[in-house]
């Protein structure tokens, strides 16, 4: 894995390469910037690792669901995330700094995770079977030393955004038939 190069943050992708596994990495070209793992076919546990560190995600809670970030091998959460689910948003806590991670467009093929008006990083779906993101990371957010751990834990939130509108899609489907 090589480092992030925050003067070429442009050209970022999101792949899974395999449409049976929750397994996804991050690429500039050819080369690997980040991983994100989940641990078992069915949990939220996952683990990111980038050359600026490894990090375990998990949601918990049900009526009042968060995610935490935790640095591995750490029982302290560096970062939460309380998503508003029915709104597709939520707000990302890390420390004092509030951001908010939403759509940008109608369809929710497009989310921004922004600092107030500004937005830092955008993710733009790219496909259905695998399923993946074009990324821009803009300058305002470039110069972040944890932009590894925004890029990571955005795409493991936007996973599970996906993962829940399909399953929510296959009960409708169900329910109706």
């Amino acid at each position: 894995m090589i480092p992030l190069d925050p003067h070429q943050a442009g050209g970022l992708t999101w792949q899974q390469n395999s449409m049976w596994e929750r397994h996804w990495e991050l690429r500039s070209g050819e080369s690997l910037l980040a991983e994100l793992h989940f641990e078992s076919s069915f949990g939220s546990l996952a683990t990111a690792t980038a050359a600026g560190g490894a990090w375990t995600f998990k949601r918990s809670g049900f009526f009042a669901p968060i995610v935490t970030a935790r640095a591995v091998g750490q029982d302290a959460n560096i970062a939460l995330y309380r998503p508003h689910w029915s709104h597709r948003r939520g707000t990302l806590s890390l420390g004092a700094e509030q951001l908010e991670l939403r759509p940008v467009n109608f369809w929710g093929t497009r989310f921004a995770l922004c600092s107030g008006e500004r937005e830092l990083i955008s993710f733009e779906n790219t496909g259905l079977v695998h399923r993946g993101a074009n990324v821009t990371v803009s300058e305002w957010a470039r110069s972040r030393a944890d932009l590894p751990l925004l890029l990571t834990l955005c795409w493991y939130l936007l996973v599970l955004y996906m993962e829940d509108s399909s399953a929510a899609a296959a009960a409708t489907v169900a329910c109706t038939s």
